[in-house]
């Protein structure tokens, strides 16, 4: 690394702070988009437009420009949404002579943790230039750079395409689940759900599997965070849940030990978790894999023990009338809570068992599929920042 030189990132880039723009300077419909923190998580979220006609050409964003939030959300990003106007607590970076302007968009972005640790504010995060100027890193000659930037962004086109491939599966899954509950080649008849069978039968959770099985969680009383472990036996809470599955790269374990005292909270396959706080209308099916996990704080259990199949239960569960219904009928003012009383008077419609076996089956392949995508997205994604801290820091060289 003799090649490589020692370097600020303040030394690395000019920061220009965006304007702040006043609400008599913005308009509905007339003039171009006002970028805000929002828009750099999700560009095409545009919701007001600068209407002024003194807009200085470095608080303008074009599509490639390389743009820093750094307050709050902590993010760069290579900007890819339509010309617009910068807000306040936006840097538009422009980088100096001899420097890549996508291996810089890396090598921030790779340094936001570090420079988070070093930041103002406990709760809401800001990284001043001061901050800049005094965090120094190795870098990399131009031509180095630049294979750098083509390596990582080729992974980033990957992610990309992965993404593109789920969204196309959940699109495809949400109109075949339309088309099969819907029954439209036989005669229907109409219901909360819309337009079903006529031999389907009209219920709730609690007739259809019986209120006995459904059940809280421990309470915080019975399990403390203080009696979480890195290993043992996983517990699941909504923050686990995700797109009706299970999701383990942050799930919290307790020892075998302690799951025993817990017994009558044991998961088993066919179950359906709810959260039942905040995000009310999330859930998740247990599947063989985690059977004998736990059901953890913050959420409700129920047990189907074979009167509807637990894959049809759950599509039922996203449609939009039960997620509807749930927030409706939810308590509380600040945060919505759920609780089995609640959860056996949602209503539900319910083929014959052979009908759900055949609805569950044609929305399980999907299912597989799209699971397939998703954990090659997150593999994907842990080989990215591996691989961008072992070339951004010169662990790994590349040939130029």
């Amino acid at each position: 690394m003799s090649d490589w030189e020692e370097a600020s990132l303040a030394d690395l880039a000019d920061y220009i702070n965006g304007r702040a723009i006043k609400p008599e300077e913005c308009s509905s419909s007339d003039g171009i988009p006002v970028i805000r923190i929002k828009q750099i998580n999700d560009p095409e979220s545009i919701e007001d437009r600068f209407c002024g006609d003194d807009l200085d050409e470095k608080n303008i964003a074009r599509r490639g420009d390389l743009l820093f939030s750094w307050s709050a959300t902590l993010k760069t990003i290579l900007w890819q949404g339509p010309t617009g106007a910068i807000n306040q607590h936006i840097f538009k970076v422009l980088p100096k002579e001899g420097m890549d302007r996508i291996f810089l968009h890396y090598l921030i972005d790779h340094s936001i943790p570090a420079l988070a640790e070093e930041s103002h504010g406990s709760t809401m995060k800001h990284i001043k230039k001061s901050a800049l100027s005094a965090f120094h890193l190795q870098i990399p000659p131009l031509p180095e750079q630049k294979k750098i930037a083509e390596i990582l962004s080729g992974i980033d086109s990957f992610i990309r395409f992965l993404r593109q491939q789920s969204h196309k599966l959940g699109d495809a899954k949400e109109a075949l689940s339309k088309e099969l509950i819907s029954g439209s080649s036989e005669p229907c008849k109409e219901s909360l759900y819309g337009q079903i069978p006529e031999h389907w039968n009209e219920s709730s959770l609690g007739e259809a599997i019986g209120i006995e099985n459904l059940q809280t969680g421990p309470f915080g009383s019975q399990l403390h965070a203080h009696e979480y472990t890195s290993e043992g036996i996983p517990v699941i809470m909504p923050q686990d849940m995700k797109d009706c599955r299970v999701a383990t790269n942050k799930i919290a374990r307790i020892t075998p030990d302690r799951a025993q005292s817990l017994e009558k909270h044991r998961v088993q396959s066919g179950d359906i978790l709810f959260s039942r706080r905040g995000d009310i209308g999330r859930h998740a099916v247990i599947t063989e894999n985690e059977s004998g996990w736990i059901c953890g704080t913050g959420c409700l259990r129920a047990r189907s023990q074979g009167a509807i199949n637990p894959v049809f239960l759950s599509e039922l569960l996203r449609h939009k009338f039960a997620l509807e219904w749930l927030n409706a009928n939810a308590v509380g003012q600040t945060m919505l809570n759920l609780n089995t009383g609640i959860l056996a008077e949602l209503p539900l419609v319910v083929p014959p068992r052979d009908e759900q076996e055949k609805i569950a089956n044609s929305l399980s392949s999907i299912n597989e599929r799209s699971k397939k995508i998703n954990d090659q997205i997150l593999l994907t994604q842990n080989l990215k920042t591996a691989l961008s801290a072992d070339l951004l820091s010169g662990r790994k060289r590349v040939s130029v």
